[in-house]
Protein backbone atom coordinates (compact mmCIF):
# COMPACT_ATOMS: atom_id res chain seq x y z
CA UNK A 1 0.00 0.00 0.00
CA UNK A 2 1.75 3.29 -0.93
CA UNK A 3 2.08 5.48 1.67
CA UNK A 4 2.29 9.62 0.33
CA UNK A 5 2.03 10.76 -3.04
CA UNK A 6 4.23 9.59 -6.28
CA UNK A 7 3.92 13.29 -7.82
CA UNK A 8 5.29 17.02 -6.00
CA UNK A 9 3.32 20.32 -6.17
CA UNK A 10 4.75 22.90 -8.71
CA UNK A 11 3.96 26.84 -8.17
CA UNK A 12 4.96 28.44 -11.12
CA UNK A 13 4.71 32.68 -11.21
CA UNK A 14 2.36 33.76 -14.43
CA UNK A 15 5.22 35.81 -16.08
CA UNK A 16 2.89 37.81 -17.62
CA UNK A 17 1.05 39.20 -14.57
CA UNK A 18 4.01 38.66 -12.30
CA UNK A 19 4.49 42.75 -11.83
CA UNK A 20 1.58 43.32 -10.83
CA UNK A 21 -0.22 40.37 -8.34
CA UNK A 22 -3.90 39.75 -8.89
CA UNK A 23 -5.29 41.24 -5.60
CA UNK A 24 -8.70 38.77 -6.30
CA UNK A 25 -6.87 35.80 -4.84
CA UNK A 26 -5.87 37.22 -1.69
CA UNK A 27 -7.64 36.92 0.88
CA UNK A 28 -7.75 36.72 5.01
CA UNK A 29 -9.74 33.49 5.92
CA UNK A 30 -8.45 30.38 7.96
CA UNK A 31 -7.03 27.41 5.92
CA UNK A 32 -6.05 23.98 6.97
CA UNK A 33 -3.19 21.70 4.84
CA UNK A 34 -2.64 18.91 5.33
CA UNK A 35 0.08 16.93 3.57
CA UNK A 36 2.18 13.81 4.72
CA UNK A 37 5.21 15.20 2.97
CA UNK A 38 6.65 18.36 4.65
CA UNK A 39 8.36 19.97 2.40
CA UNK A 40 4.67 20.46 0.17
CA UNK A 41 3.47 21.15 3.23
CA UNK A 42 6.05 23.98 4.15
CA UNK A 43 5.66 25.56 0.59
CA UNK A 44 1.84 25.33 0.61
CA UNK A 45 1.64 27.51 3.87
CA UNK A 46 4.31 29.75 2.61
CA UNK A 47 2.53 30.79 -0.66
CA UNK A 48 -1.04 31.23 1.09
CA UNK A 49 0.69 32.81 3.91
CA UNK A 50 2.09 35.05 1.12
CA UNK A 51 -1.85 35.99 -0.08
CA UNK A 52 -3.05 37.29 3.29
CA UNK A 53 -4.69 33.86 4.28
CA UNK A 54 -4.33 32.47 7.99
CA UNK A 55 -2.39 29.40 7.52
CA UNK A 56 -2.48 26.26 10.03
CA UNK A 57 -0.57 22.71 9.05
CA UNK A 58 -0.75 19.08 9.64
CA UNK A 59 0.98 15.75 8.92
CA UNK A 60 -1.79 13.36 9.13
CA UNK A 61 -5.10 12.99 9.90
CA UNK A 62 -5.50 12.97 13.27
CA UNK A 63 -3.24 16.18 13.60
CA UNK A 64 -5.70 17.94 11.29
CA UNK A 65 -8.46 16.99 13.21
CA UNK A 66 -6.95 18.50 16.51
CA UNK A 67 -5.90 21.63 14.22
CA UNK A 68 -10.13 22.06 13.42
CA UNK A 69 -11.27 21.26 17.18
CA UNK A 70 -8.87 23.94 18.10
CA UNK A 71 -9.11 26.64 15.16
CA UNK A 72 -12.06 28.29 13.49
CA UNK A 73 -10.97 27.33 10.02
CA UNK A 74 -12.67 27.78 6.41
CA UNK A 75 -10.89 25.39 3.63
CA UNK A 76 -9.04 22.10 4.68
CA UNK A 77 -6.48 21.19 1.42
CA UNK A 78 -5.87 17.82 1.99
CA UNK A 79 -3.74 15.25 0.18
CA UNK A 80 -5.21 12.31 -0.62
CA UNK A 81 -2.37 9.30 -0.26
CA UNK A 82 -1.40 9.75 3.27
CA UNK A 83 -0.62 6.71 6.11
CA UNK A 84 -3.31 5.40 8.03
CA UNK A 85 -6.36 7.73 7.20
CA UNK A 86 -6.24 8.84 3.63
CA UNK A 87 -8.10 12.06 2.75
CA UNK A 88 -11.34 10.68 1.55
CA UNK A 89 -11.51 9.41 5.20
CA UNK A 90 -10.33 12.71 7.27
CA UNK A 91 -13.19 14.75 4.89
CA UNK A 92 -15.59 12.67 5.97
CA UNK A 93 -14.50 13.08 9.90
CA UNK A 94 -14.44 16.67 8.96
CA UNK A 95 -17.95 17.13 7.83
CA UNK A 96 -19.30 14.61 10.69
CA UNK A 97 -17.73 17.52 12.47
CA UNK A 98 -18.17 20.38 10.99
CA UNK A 99 -20.32 20.67 8.10
CA UNK A 100 -19.56 24.11 7.25
CA UNK A 101 -15.90 23.39 6.34
CA UNK A 102 -14.91 23.17 2.99
CA UNK A 103 -12.68 20.13 2.01
CA UNK A 104 -10.88 20.16 -1.29
CA UNK A 105 -8.76 16.98 -2.26
CA UNK A 106 -5.50 16.91 -4.25
CA UNK A 107 -3.18 14.15 -4.98
CA UNK A 108 -0.33 13.63 -7.63
CA UNK A 109 -1.02 9.99 -7.56
CA UNK A 110 -4.61 7.35 -8.85
CA UNK A 111 -3.84 4.47 -7.09
CA UNK A 112 -7.31 3.14 -8.78
CA UNK A 113 -8.61 3.49 -4.72
CA UNK A 114 -12.56 2.26 -4.74
CA UNK A 115 -14.91 5.43 -3.89
CA UNK A 116 -18.21 5.10 -2.60
CA UNK A 117 -20.61 6.94 -4.18
CA UNK A 118 -20.60 9.24 -0.85
CA UNK A 119 -17.26 10.32 -1.63
CA UNK A 120 -17.12 10.17 -5.53
CA UNK A 121 -17.95 14.17 -5.50
CA UNK A 122 -14.71 14.43 -4.08
CA UNK A 123 -12.46 12.59 -6.62
CA UNK A 124 -14.47 14.19 -9.34
CA UNK A 125 -13.26 17.86 -8.20
CA UNK A 126 -9.83 16.52 -6.69
CA UNK A 127 -6.94 18.85 -7.84
CA UNK A 128 -4.21 17.02 -9.53
CA UNK A 129 -0.62 17.71 -8.57
CA UNK A 130 1.24 19.64 -9.60
CA UNK A 131 -0.85 22.23 -8.81
CA UNK A 132 -0.21 25.41 -10.42
CA UNK A 133 -0.33 28.08 -7.63
CA UNK A 134 -3.03 30.84 -9.48
CA UNK A 135 -4.81 27.36 -10.41
CA UNK A 136 -4.60 26.48 -6.52
CA UNK A 137 -5.31 30.19 -5.30
CA UNK A 138 -8.65 30.80 -7.97
CA UNK A 139 -9.91 27.19 -6.75
CA UNK A 140 -9.68 28.40 -2.61
CA UNK A 141 -10.97 31.97 -3.02
CA UNK A 142 -13.84 30.45 -5.13
CA UNK A 143 -15.07 27.93 -2.22
CA UNK A 144 -14.73 30.88 -0.53
CA UNK A 145 -17.02 32.90 -2.42
CA UNK A 146 -19.14 30.43 -2.84
CA UNK A 147 -19.85 29.85 0.86
CA UNK A 148 -19.95 33.57 2.14
CA UNK A 149 -22.76 33.95 -0.93
CA UNK A 150 -24.54 31.11 0.70
CA UNK A 151 -24.11 28.52 -1.45
CA UNK A 152 -25.30 25.13 -0.15
CA UNK A 153 -22.49 23.51 1.78
CA UNK A 154 -22.78 20.01 -0.32
CA UNK A 155 -22.42 22.15 -3.72
CA UNK A 156 -19.14 23.19 -2.55
CA UNK A 157 -17.83 20.95 -0.54
CA UNK A 158 -14.81 19.18 -3.36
Amino acid sequence: VPCGSAGSVVFKRNEENSAEPDESLLGTESILVVDDEPSLLELTQNMLEGKGYQVFGATNAVDAMEVIKHQDIDVVLSDIIMPKVNGYQLAQEIQQYDPHIIVQLMSGFDGGNKISGDNAHLQAEQLTKPVKMNVLLKRVRGLLDSKKMGGGKKDYTI
